[in-house]
């Protein structure tokens, strides 16, 4: 008997126990209303949840991790909280951890709202960041959208405004050293 076979014939003698058993079990619980409240905020990540699927090979390449930790990343990016950045407190931040060629690098996920600047700052070490949403306007007057890269490097210095009237530009990064902004550096440290 073909696996396939069996497995229906296997099927068909348990459908009536099964039946009963669920037919049994579902007597004995209580009815639940879930709160409005929880159904919201379940619908709303499930919408959010797969959003950013296609930027799944650059962060985890960028960030030197696996494709399945990228993927949890960016889906977090709806639930999970931001702060705010150093220097920039307009500007949200979510750190998050890399792999061995992303080590010593500042790593994560950063908001920059519509119509809003990233002061000029210089690199300390190479920079590679990749758009997920909006639009960034660098200094020299170059667009990067969506699914765009931007590499930087070492000693090299740029700003950049998200474009006013457009979505909320987001971005990954992966800046090795750290930067200069401000007269003041700010590098890596463990447990951002």
């Amino acid at each position: 008997m073909a696996e396939d076979d069996r497995f229906l014939s296997e099927a068909q003698e348990l459908t009536p126990k099964a039946r009963d058993l669920v037919a049994a079990v579902g007597l004995g619980l209580p009815s639940a209303t879930p709160a409005p409240e929880g159904r919201a905020r379940l619908l709303d990540a499930l919408a959010d949840a797969g959003r950013f699927d296609r930027f799944i090979a650059p962060v985890a390449r960028i960030a030197d991790i696996d494709p399945e930790r990228a993927k949890a990343l960016l889906d977090a990016l709806w639930t999970d909280p931001w702060g705010p950045a150093p220097l920039v407190p307009h500007i949200a931040t979510r750190w998050v951890e890399g792999g061995p060629r992303a080590q010593n690098a500042i790593r994560g996920f950063l908001r920059v709202p519509a119509g809003e600047a990233f002061p000029e700052h210089e690199h300390l070490g190479d920079e590679e960041m990749v758009i997920l949403q909006g639009f960034a306007v660098v200094d020299d007057g170059r667009v990067y959208g969506p699914g765009e890269t931007i590499v930087m490097k070492t000693g090299s210095s740029h700003g950049f405004t998200a474009l006013p009237g457009a979505a909320d530009l987001v971005y990954f990064a992966v800046v090795h050293e750290g930067v200069r902004a401000f007269g003041q550096e700010v590098r890596h440290t463990d447990g951002d």
